[in-house]
């Protein structure tokens, strides 16, 4: 479906941000805050989003690209940057600058998330539109409920890609301003204009 191939460099955008991006450790269960929205309009999800949500709310998330040369770096909740699990000294005004990306870097997260689970929604969706369609001949409807739910999906994925311009900046300030920080910013122009390119 062609709604799908414009949406594959998000989605690989996305399972790097989402996927890389939090700290592995486990965590137990809570309820969700109230401000935590399901990320699938079926509900089918909810469960997985709001805990993938949680996770990104209150666990570290790791910044750069993984490279095996480099040791580890993540940005705590609070804001603070550890490598290698050890806290980098900063200045207030570079915890602030710390605090925007690590804020930046979670709403792209949870953008992710809801792109993600959207997805999955759509795809159960289709399969059911098309042994409606089979069934009743009529697959030229099923393929019209398939695209709008896909077009619902593109305006979120749409809302995401608006937020990469701000936390490119928001890298490329803290790389000049701090040395430690600098090898672990991976993201590049080229990365926000794939999202923008379909």
């Amino acid at each position: 479906m062609n709604a799908n191939r414009q949406l594959a460099p998000v989605a690989l955008l996305l399972a790097t941000l989402v996927a890389a991006g939090c700290n592995r450790t486990d965590s137990t269960s809570a309820p969700t805050s109230a401000g935590t929205q399901p990320a699938s309009s079926g509900g089918m999800f909810a469960g997985l989003a709001s805990e993938a949500q949680k996770k990104i709310a209150e666990q570290n998330l790791s910044i750069g690209n993984d490279s095996s040369s480099l040791p580890k770096a993540e940005l705590t909740p609070q804001g603070d940057l550890l490598i290698a699990g050890n806290k980098v000294a900063v200045t207030p005004e570079l915890h602030a600058l710390l605090v925007r990306h690590r804020e930046l870097l979670e709403r792209v997260a949870v953008a992710g998330v809801q792109v993600g689970m959207q997805g999955v929604d759509l795809a159960g969706k289709a399969i059911g539109n098309a042994i409606s369609g089979a069934i009743s001949g009529d697959n030229t409807a099923a393929q019209s409920r398939i695209d709008t739910d896909a077009a619902k999906i593109k305006v979120t994925a749409r809302q995401l890609c608006e937020e990469l311009p701000a936390l490119l900046d928001s890298q490329q300030k803290l790389a000049a301003a701090l040395p430690e920080f600098r090898p672990y910013a991976s993201m590049t122009t080229d990365n926000v204009k794939d999202c923008h390119s379909d």
